[in-house]
């Protein structure tokens, strides 16, 4: 399961809630004209991969709920149209979009670190339930040819939660950026998992 949002304006938001239906057709790049007629929005589309559960629980502290404005970067939004894949869209409107860039802009990244443990998510069942497997699968410290030579251990690789918390990192400043434009914009936002 993978998650997609994409910036749409006012106006297009205000076509969907007209048709619902059209909303299968915005979250679908195989056929993006079928059903939709005047200007295709060419608006941009951020993909969070497979870390959209354990990265809503992350910034919410909750793994499907959590409180507005955080609560809608992820998982949070008002359901529109047909199933897409799993369940309907999600979209914002713009108010609830620029209430997400702004809450974004004050959160502090490195607060996030706590809430990344992975026996956490594993107990929580977080999607994609692979918590377990990364930490067994985790490497040992590799001391490398030389190390071994002068008895010092090489560079230590980040532990697999390290790892993932960049991962995070990542993907949270993607969503700054994608949520701060759509807020300058004054566009709404379209979110499905596939």
């Amino acid at each position: 399961m993978l998650f997609s949002v994409r910036r749409i304006s006012a106006k297009v938001l205000d076509r969907l809630l007209a048709d619902p239906a059209l909303a299968a057709r915005l979250t679908n790049s195989e056929d993006p004209e079928f059903g939709w007629s005047g200007d295709w929005p060419d608006s941009p589309v951020l993909e969070l991969d497979k870390t959209w559960n354990a990265l809503h629980y992350v910034l919410t502290g909750d793994p499907w709920e959590g409180t507005p404005p955080l609560a809608y970067v992820v998982l949070g939004g008002t359901s529109i149209g047909p199933d897409v894949g799993y369940g309907p869209a999600l979209y914002l409107t713009p108010k609830q979009t620029a209430e997400t860039a702004a809450a974004l802009r004050a959160l502090d990244p490195s607060s996030l670190r706590p809430r990344v443990d992975f026996g956490k998510f594993e107990s929580l069942e977080l999607y994609p339930h692979m918590w377990r497997e990364e930490t067994a699968a985790a490497p040992a410290p590799n001391p490398g040819f030389f190390g071994r030579l002068r008895g010092k251990p090489g560079p230590v690789p980040p532990r697999p939660e390290e790892a993932f918390f960049l991962e995070v990192l990542g993907y949270t400043k993607q969503l700054m950026t994608f949520y701060g434009e759509a807020a300058r914009e004054g566009d709404a936002a379209l979110k499905w998992i596939w």
